[in-house]
């Protein structure tokens, strides 16, 4: 699970969303964090 997760992080880094063109790496980190919490429940 954890591999999964940190090629998603990767493949984000590398691909960022198209509905955020202005996301900032501090808002990603933020959200990725969320996500992690919330498949860890």
């Amino acid at each position: 699970m954890g591999t999964a997760i940190h090629a998603i992080v990767v493949r984000k880094r590398m691909f960022p969303p198209f509905n955020q063109p202005h996301s900032n790496p501090r808002l990603k980190a933020r959200n990725i964090v969320i996500s992690w919490l919330a498949n860890k429940r």
